[in-house]
C-alpha cells in the first residue's frame, strides 16, 4: 500500500501506549441501513464492557443541546458560515433536486438562509444516501453505543466540540460540483464517477473522502486535535474508541499521528456484511 493509504484497509484497529494500555477503535459513518450492512456489535459491545469507558467524537451532552438548538434554529446553530449564500440559479437548481429527495425536501426552506458550504455539505450528502446500500437509517453506532454505556454505568468522553466537528461544512464551497454529482447519481453514474461511500465503508474501504477534503487545512486541525486527545487520555484510562472512519486513514489521519507518537497500531480482523 502507498504510504499515504497508510490504515486504510479496515474498520477496527488497536491502540497500545507506550505504556502498554491498549485500546479499540472503530470507524463509523455515523448512521447505516442494517438491512444492507451488520455491523460486529455484538464485539465491540464487549470490548465496551471490557475497558469500561467509550470514547466518541462529540460529548452526548452536547450532542442533545445542538440537537435541541436545530430544532429551535434550524441548521444555522451549526456554528458560523463564512461561504456566503447561494445564487438564485444555485437555489433553483437545489429546489429541483429537493422535490423529489427525501434528505434535501424537508430542508428546503433553510436553502437562502444557509451559507453555500453548508449547502455542498447537504447535497454530497444527499448524493451519498442514493447508495443501493442505503435505504432507511437504521443505525446511528454512537447513539447505540452511548446507550449501552448509559444502562451500565460506563463514563463516556467527547473528543472534540462541536463547532470544531462542524467547521468543515464551510471548508468546501464547490456547490455546482456537488449538484452535477447529483444530478449525475440520479441519471445512473456508473460508481467509478462518484464513489459510493457506503459501498467502500462495507469493504472497510477507508477512502471516503475526495482528497482535497481529506488534506483540508479543518481536516488537518480536527485530526491533530483528536490524535492529541487520544494520545492524552488512553494513556491512563484505555476504551472502546468510536471516530468517523475518514479521520483514521492516510499519513494525515489519526492512527498515523499516534504512530508518530510511538503509539501501536494493530489491525483488528473484524467482518463488516453486505446484504
Amino acid at each position: 500500500m502507498h504510504p499515504n493509504e497508510r490504515f486504510a484497509d479496515s474498520l477496527f484497529w488497536t491502540l497500545k501506549s507506550p505504556e502498554g494500555a491498549t485500546s479499540v477503535v472503530a470507524g463509523t459513518v455515523h448512521v447505516i441501513d442494517t438491512s444492507h450492512i451488520t455491523m460486529p456489535t455484538a464485539v465491540l459491545e464487549e470490548h465496551l464492557i471490557r475497558l469500561g469507558h467509550l470514547y466518541v467524537e462529540i460529548a452526548p451532552e452536547e450532542m442533545m443541546e445542538l440537537t435541541t438548538q436545530m430544532q429551535e434554529t434550524g441548521l444555522s446553530a451549526l456554528g458560523p458560515q463564512g461561504t456566503g449564500p447561494a445564487t438564485p440559479g444555485q437555489l433553483d437548481r437545489l429546489y429541483d433536486f429537493a422535490a423529489g429527495s427525501p434528505v434535501l425536501n424537508p430542508l428546503s426552506e433553510q436553502f437562502p438562509t444557509l451559507s453555500i458550504g453548508v449547502l455542498t455539505q447537504l447535497v454530497k450528502t444527499a448524493t451519498q444516501l442514493r447508495s443501493p446500500l442505503f435505504e432507511e437509517p437504521r443505525f446511528e453506532m454512537e447513539n447505540h453505543f452511548i446507550t449501552v454505556a448509559a444502562e451500565r454505568d460506563i463514563p463516556v468522553t467527547g473528543l472534540e466540540q462541536s463547532a470544531d466537528q462542524f467547521a468543515h461544512f464551510d471548508a468546501d464551497s464547490d456547490l455546482d460540483a456537488a449538484l452535477d454529482d447529483y444530478g449525475a447519481k440520479l441519471r445512473g453514474a456508473e460508481s467509478n464517477e462518484i464513489f459510493d461511500m457506503f459501498t467502500r465503508y462495507a469493504n472497510q474501504d477507508l477512502r471516503l473522502l475526495s482528497d482535497a477534503e481529506q488534506r483540508s487545512d479543518t481536516m488537518l486541525k480536527r485530526n491533530a486535535a483528536m490524535a492529541s486527545a487520544l494520545d492524552t487520555h488512553l494513556r491512563d484510562t484505555p476504551g472502546l474508541v468510536l471516530l468517523g472512519a475518514a479521520h483514521l486513514p492516510y499519513d494525515t489521519g489519526v492512527l498515523a499521528l499516534l504512530a508518530d507518537k510511538e503509539w501501536e497500531i494493530g489491525r483488528v480482523d473484524l467482518a463488516v456484511d453486505k446484504h
